[in-house]
């Protein structure tokens, strides 16, 4: 059974009639001769339904903001690696690596050297230089590129990647086979025979372009 439209709840407080938000109540009490007043408070059901309705739609909303926020923090941030590669705890903040769309260990340089300087460099700090062998990949690799490196060089900029002519096929040059997976810029491999090597330009949407191995460019090394 639904309770009344006006309650009234009369609790008997030891305060002053002065407090009292009742004239009715101060009165009863100034006549009594007692210092105990009488606090009257009307309560409405169907107005504090309204406001607890009010209460839930506005912590939805937020729960919802919140998500929407966690979400694009997710796809902006990559957070420093806690294991990648064969689950071992081999991508640690201490050596620079990122974790990357939970299956790569990256770490971007932003100073320029030639394509032989760069797999050096990658090799002396336990990695190799970054290869392309699917478009899930490269769609990650660009994505760190975009939202990690680009804030920091700020402008667009090309990085080395492994795959460079070898024996007149293109190959891996960490592992030496054959590139099992490309995505050239338009008009690209030109096949000039000075242009062994390959860069990612961020310019060109993250686009494999070949050019000479003597060039300098940033790199990205990555653990596997």
């Amino acid at each position: 059974m639904h309770p009344p439209c006006s309650l009234l709840l009369l609790l008997l407080l030891p305060l002053p009639c002065l407090l009292t938000s009742s004239p009715a109540a101060r009165q009863g009490s100034a006549g009594g001769g007692d210092d105990t007043c009488v606090f009257a408070l009307t309560y409405n059901p169907l107005d504090a339904r309204r406001s607890v309705d009010a209460i839930r739609a506005s912590l939805d909303a937020l729960t919802q903001e919140v998500r929407v926020l966690a979400s694009r923090l997710d796809a902006t941030v990559a957070p420093r690696c806690g294991g990648c590669g064969d689950g071992k705890d081999d991508c640690s903040a201490s050596d620079g690596y990122e974790r990357v769309a939970a299956n790569y260990c990256l770490r971007g340089f932003t100073s320029a050297r030639n394509w032989t300087e760069a797999s050096e460099i990658c090799r002396s700090i336990g990695g190799q230089l970054l290869s392309i062998d699917s478009a899930e990949k490269l769609a990650a690799v660009a994505h760190y590129g975009r939202t990690r490196l680009e804030i920091d060089c700020r402008h667009e900029v090309p990085y080395w990647i492994s795959t460079r002519r070898q024996e007149a096929r293109w190959r891996d040059g960490n592992t030496g086979r054959q590139q099992a997976f490309a995505d050239w810029d338009e008009g690209e491999p030109k096949n000039e025979s000075d242009e062994a090597c390959v860069e990612l330009w961020s310019e060109s949407s993250w686009k494999m372009l070949a050019v000479p191995c003597s060039y300098n460019a940033h790199f990205i090394c990555e653990k596997v």
